[in-house]
């Protein structure tokens, strides 16, 4: 290390550290999952971390089957994509047919069968006139949208709210009929609140203009002449706490949609965390400020209850907090309590912090728990820990509310329970467009991929999905309590819920659209230049290879090194095992860049091709000798079972029709050098172009060829004949202000030279590709 021995100015170069080296073993994949973020590209350190983020296998989805295969076969490192629908919100409009069928809906453009929908009908109503004594009914305003079978929420000021199930709707005299009577504090001589809410799911069996058919009739729960909201496409399921008075205060929702957030249940309770008591002071405290013996735990937004003896109790909400003073501040005035006698000490203020817990249970199985939590503040709804600590579930406190607190006896909580709804996968409604994303400022799709560097090769495995219908289990209907049995214990957890599974279907794309997607996944490969798109050949509609006229139609639709395909399909070990189903067909592009990764991580292996598939049982169809020698020509790699060697990659060619770029290893080493160079070399813009600045520039590349020359990738007995680095100094470059430097490598796969022209600007580097002899100096 240089160390000045005098006074003065110096000067040190510093020396540049080499970076890392490049990585050419990462992959994306785009496609669907059962959960996950949508609209955010996720790094994946191996299947239990895919699991975590993105849910296990799928029948209407290939991408766990891809990314499994990417890591049994050598992959270390992905990136992951998850579409899905968007979410489509519509509602029944004008006469509705009266069998329930089927809907007239307001929005049907992007409805398509196999969808799974969302129904909600809500209605309200108050009591009208003298009501029964009775209390087993109530005569209200109006009895629109109030059915038999639903629950129904009473509310009136000064009663706890009550949770009551409709036993009968009298239309003629607007009479609802319970299964229990009215609870005593509510007082029939004043009006009382009548809230019911009706929800349910269906799947869409067709769709013609604004009539959408149901796969099953809708229940007698709905009223037909009244609106019911309908949603599809993805959604994320949801449920409201309640405050005392049972009205929405707290929205708990699954971190992100699909219907794996049907199975979540959140048990709601509530405290005091800590007692504070006022200090004696000389001068008494303003009516909003507090003066206290601690303020740990104490922060802003903290809901806190306030007492003193010959006060009412308050609940306010803390604004600030003093550390220094040992005071906080609240939102209310105190105009109640006499400060006085609090800063005395003759009647001190007692101050409790309100906190809940919450504890998230998936399927039945405790999984989370978040405890000593304050409520979100009014003008920050969204700021809890819960949404930075839990993976599972997400809050947020309704607009609007500064003064209210849990009820977590609430009538629409069963037990202190509440259990997530709604939530929608929203896989039958995708469009290529969710998988390439479009040209408008905002990114999705693909063209998230935009910002990801690391990914040196992508596909996309869902999009070659089968049309597959939707399917429905529903759950037996619960039976009546036994009248013998014992009472259970109240404190008993509820069993949790089972709701039906719905099975939503594929996109089942037609090839057009498929080639369409493929054809957008290549250009984004080859605009970029620094990786390769691994295209899955569809299947026929019957699930089976495509025959030679099919296949070359498929196969001239792409003209690139930037793309790679391989035939035929693979069956798998099937993990799902449904319906006695031991083996499934999936496309080969996982399996395939697991090899990818396996050779990155081998120097000594020049092709990703000729190694045993692993997780793999048979071939989707039979490729000879002949077949393979078709294939070959096509550029088409094949996928082989041959007696004692198992499944292979025997192939390994790009599309392109240019003799110099069929070799897949050639593709890839340019990419390769492509990233080093451009990592190896970012410092060079802006640098003087003088005899030093050529000379580094020509031993950072001769340092670099030479590890590639090392390591088995470039062909040659010396590294003189494996690479030729010059620098151009034609005249015109010059005048432009370009620095170009011509580099010659010989890969080490029968292929001839193929030249990268190396050109730097006044500000920027461009590396560029020559093909024959073109543009070498003599």
């Amino acid at each position: 290390m240089f160390q000045p021995t005098h006074p003065g100015v110096h000067v040190a170069r510093a020396t540049r550290v080499p970076s890392v080296p490049v990585r050419m073993d990462v992959a994306g994949f785009v496609g669907i999952a059962a959960r996950g973020p949508l609209g955010q590209v996720v790094i994946i350190d191996g299947w239990p971390d895919f699991v975590a983020a993105f849910g296990d296998f799928q029948d209407n989805a290939y991408l766990a089957y891809a990314v499994r295969g990417f890591f049994d076969n050598g992959g270390t490192r992905c990136h992951v994509l998850r579409v899905a629908a968007p979410a489509l919100n519509s509602q029944t409009s004008g006469a509705q047919p009266l069998d329930g069928a089927s809907s007239l809906l307001a929005d049907t453009a992007r409805i398509r069968p196999g969808a799974v929908a969302t129904l909600v009908q809500s209605s309200e109503a108050l009591t009208d006139g003298a009501q029964p004594a009775e209390r087993l009914a109530s005569i209200v305003s109006t009895v629109s949208g109030f059915m038999p079978g639903n629950l129904a929420i009473l509310k009136q000021s000064g009663a706890r709210p009550v949770e009551r199930l409709i036993a009968a709707v009298d239309l003629a005299t607007r009479t609802l009929s319970w299964d229990q009577p009215v609870a005593a504090d509510f007082d029939l001589t004043r009006p009382i609140a009548i809230a019911s809410t009706a929800m349910d799911e269906r799947l869409v069996a067709s769709v013609a203009g604004a009539v959408v058919t149901w796969a099953r009739p809708l229940d007698a729960r709905f009223d037909l002449t009244k609106t019911i909201r309908v949603g599809l496409g993805a959604g994320a399921a949801a449920t409201l706490v309640p405050d005392q008075n049972g009205e929405p205060l707290l929205s708990i929702s699954a971190r992100n949609p699909g219907r794996w957030g049907n199975g979540l249940s959140v048990r709601v309770t509530t405290g005091f965390a800590g007692d504070y008591l006022s200090r004696v002071r000389p001068v008494p405290d303003p009516t909003d400020v507090l003066s206290l013996d601690r303020v740990d735990g104490l922060a802003a937004g903290s809901f806190v209850l306030l007492s003193q003896d010959g006060a009412a109790d308050m609940r306010t909400i803390v604004r600030g907090v003093d550390a220094a003073t040992l005071s906080v501040q609240f939102n209310d005035s105190m105009a109640g309590f006499d400060m006085a006698l609090a800063a005395d000490g003759t009647r001190p203020i007692l101050l409790r912090r309100h906190v809940f817990a919450l504890s998230v249970s998936e399927n039945g199985r405790l999984v989370e728990t978040h405890e000593n939590l304050d409520l979100p503040p009014p003008d920050a709804p969204t700021q809890s820990s819960v949404n930075t600590a839990s993976r599972l579930i997400e809050v947020a406190l309704m607009p609007g509310l500064t003064d209210r607190w849990i009820d977590a006896q609430g009538p629409s909580l069963a037990r202190g329970v509440a259990v997530l709804a709604g939530g929608r996968d929203g896989t039958a409604m995708l469009r290529p467009v969710d998988f390439t994303g479009s040209q408008d400022m905002a990114r999705s799709g693909l063209r998230l991929f935009e910002n990801h560097d690391e990914p040196a090769a992508l596909a996309m495995p869902d999009i070659t999905l089968l049309a597959q219908p939707a399917r429905a289990t529903l759950t037996p209907e619960v039976q009546g309590p036994d009248p013998c049995a014992l009472c259970p214990d109240p404190l008993d957890m509820p069993p949790p819920a089972t709701p039906d599974v719905l099975v939503e279907a594929t996109p089942g794309f037609a090839q057009p659209d498929i080639e369409a997607i493929q054809q957008r996944l290549v250009e984004h490969c080859a605009v970029r230049g620094d990786r390769v798109a691994v295209l899955d050949m569809p299947l026929s509609e019957a699930g089976e290879c495509l025959d030679w006229p099919d296949m070359i139609r498929w196969r001239q639709r792409f003209d690139s090194s930037y793309a790679v395909t391989y035939f035929p399909w693979i069956d798998v070990a099937d993990p799902l095992d449904q319906g006695g189903r031991l083996l499934r067909r999936v496309p080969p592009s996982g399996h395939v860049l697991g090899q990818f990764a396996r050779v990155d991580d081998d120097p000594g292996r020049a092709a990703p091709a000729n190694q045993p598939l692993d997780w793999t049982a048979a071939t989707a169809c039979t490729v000879d000798d002949t077949r393979h020698a078709m294939l070959n020509e096509q550029g088409i790699n094949a996928i082989t079972l041959r007696p004692g060697r198992g499944i292979r990659i025997m192939g390994a060619r790009t599309l392109s029709r240019h003799p110099d770029w069929v070799q897949l290893t050639v593709r890839r080493l340019f990419i390769r050098l492509k990233r080093t160079f451009r990592s190896e070399l970012a410092w060079a813009v802006f640098e003087p172009a003088n005899r030093a600045f050529e000379q580094r520039i020509i031993a950072t590349l001769e340092g670099l060829l030479e590890l590639e020359w090392q390591a088995g990738r470039l062909r040659g007995e010396s590294a003189d004949e494996a690479f030729q680095v010059v620098i151009n100094r034609d005249a015109a470059a010059v005048d432009n202000g370009e620095f170009v430097v011509l580099i010659g490598i010989a890969p080490a796969m029968p292929a001839e030279f193929v030249l990268l022209r190396l050109t730097f600007t006044l500000d920027a580097m461009d590396l560029a590709e020559l093909t024959g002899a073109g543009g070498w100096p003599a």
